[in-house]
């Protein structure tokens, strides 16, 4: 759970009956009415999440891709997260469990995972706040 620009809270989950990667955006602080959206249906997705709200006011989400045994992350293109794009940070084994993500104080997110091959904690540290690089 994050919370927006406008006070209102948005949480990001797994839709455990679709096997979708979605987010609730609260329509007030409260969170007592509001609307649910899927981000990402490709296969079994959406577990371990973790979202944060960039500086531009739009939310970053991590979570990992259970079909392809990957970490991922939706960078969502405007506050709502009505649109955006998905994008695979690691597919060396089998990664992406226990996400936890937080923009550092340049804007950039940082991410913390775990990784199941090697049984290791890993830090993805994006090098802009659209975590392109």
């Amino acid at each position: 759970i994050s919370i927006r620009d406008d006070g209102n809270p948005i949480i990001s989950y797994r839709d455990i009956t679709n096997q979708n990667l979605k987010v609730f955006r609260c329509a007030n602080a409260a969170c007592s009415s509001g609307a649910a959206r899927t981000l990402d249906s490709d296969g079994d997705v959406g577990t371990d999440t973790s979202i944060s709200i960039r500086d531009d006011g739009n939310p970053i989400i991590s979570y990992r891709d259970n079909t392809n045994n990957n970490f991922k992350i939706f960078r969502c293109a405007n506050p709502a997260c009505s649109s955006g794009t998905a994008r695979t940070l690691d597919s060396d084994g089998n990664v992406g469990f226990e996400t936890s993500i937080a923009i550092r104080d340049d804007g950039n997110p940082i991410i913390s995972y775990r990784d199941s091959t090697n049984d290791n904690l890993k830090v993805f540290s994006c090098g802009d706040p659209q975590c392109a690089q």
